[in-house]
């Protein structure tokens, strides 16, 4: 029998773009070192110790080399040859990333066991002009990911885009929904709860980018919109219910099951556009796109709040959009001491203190 998600273990992340994983003991990070070569490597923070250490079981090994880069060294388990940018997962006690091959152009499912010892390549599935963040995927079950492509040479034009289904048993790929529009997009935000998978549909209109809430229906193969907003962003909060952000307007509280909706929380000047996530008792607020599309000298904030919209707690934010919340930790990226960047966490029993600082990792 497949083990079958059932609940969305995404809205624990802030949006599509990220190099972390959950899983039940601690978080894979995936580090795209920057050099030409396209090398990266994972390492591993323990919930627990709360130590980042290379994901390598081999207990002499240096992992990386002694340059300004700290590039990863093939030898060690947890060197990754050319992943693709922010594609790391992980599912059921394994470590998933998107391998490119810079000759061939082809992009390939890796599967890495816990402690990274066994890596096997799963199946090829497509092609791409560099490793930059073009696909976007999500585990459905043991057998199943659903996946989306934004080829980069139709950026900015008349296109269509699908969300294919991969079935890794039998290596077929099939397109389940195709969209056809300006600059078309499936790609934002994969969540999936119970057998619905819901994604941001994305078009520009007017030469402005507007998105549009999706949800498509594994067991019939139908797809339709959840809500007639543009919105930003939206995270499932459970028992039936999202919150989805509308710019320059406010948050809202829309039940599935009886389709009411109830605005929880007005825009101010700092947040008139953010990323959602919730952690089973927080939601979060975390305000880069404040920056980009509305006050480029607001500050980079990750407000707390509870689920009627009043804000408890405000932290600082990251170099990069903040990562992940599941109520352990919250992981962010940041810039120390003018060395390269570093992840850090808050522990989730800290969100709330207004005196909390961010503590920094290196992995060891």
């Amino acid at each position: 029998m497949k083990n079958i998600a059932v609940s969305s273990n995404e809205s624990i992340y802030f949006n599509s773009y990220r190099n972390v994983a959950a899983s039940p003991d601690g978080y894979y990070l995936q580090t795209n070192v920057g050099m030409s070569d396209g090398n990266g490597y994972l390492s591993y923070i323990d919930k627990n110790s709360g130590k980042e250490t290379f994901l390598c079981s081999k207990p002499d090994c240096s992992h990386v080399d002694d340059s300004f880069f700290r590039c990863p060294i093939e030898s060690c388990d947890a060197y990754l040859h050319c992943p693709m940018m922010e594609s790391v997962q992980w599912y059921n006690g394994y470590v998933y990333v998107l391998e490119y091959d810079k000759e061939t152009y082809d992009v390939t499912l890796v599967r890495i066991s816990g402690d990274g010892s066994v890596h096997e390549k799963v199946m090829k599935i497509g092609q791409a002009p560099n490793y930059g963040a073009y696909y976007k995927y999500v585990i459905a079950d043991d057998e199943t990911i659903y996946m989306t492509y934004d080829d980069p040479e139709t950026a900015g034009m008349e296109c269509t885009v699908s969300l294919n289904q991969v079935d890794l048993k039998t290596k077929e790929i099939t397109p389940v929904y195709t969209y056809s529009g300006p600059n078309a997009s499936v790609s934002y935000s994969l969540m999936i709860l119970n057998r619905s998978l819901f994604f941001m549909q994305v078009t520009k209109e007017d030469n402005v980018y507007q998105q549009y809430l999706m949800k498509y229906d594994m067991d019939t193969g139908k797809t339709e919109a959840v809500l007639e907003e543009v919105i930003t962003s939206y995270t499932l909060v459970g028992n039936g219910k999202l919150v989805y952000s509308v710019p320059k307007d406010g948050l809202y509280l829309y039940d599935m099951g009886t389709g009411l909706t109830e605005k929880i929380r007005s825009c101010d000047d700092e947040t008139m556009y953010v990323n959602l996530a919730w952690d089973g008792t927080y939601l979060y607020l975390e305000n880069l796109q404040n920056r980009i599309f509305y006050d480029t000298e607001s500050k980079r904030k990750i407000f707390v709040c509870t689920l009627e919209g009043e804000t408890v707690n405000e932290l600082k934010g990251g170099m990069d959009y903040a990562q992940l919340c599941d109520g352990d930790y919250i992981l962010i990226k940041l810039y120390v001491d003018g060395s390269l960047p570093s992840w850090a966490y808050i522990k989730g029993s800290d969100v709330v203190n207004p005196d909390v600082e961010w503590t920094v990792l290196r992995p060891e």
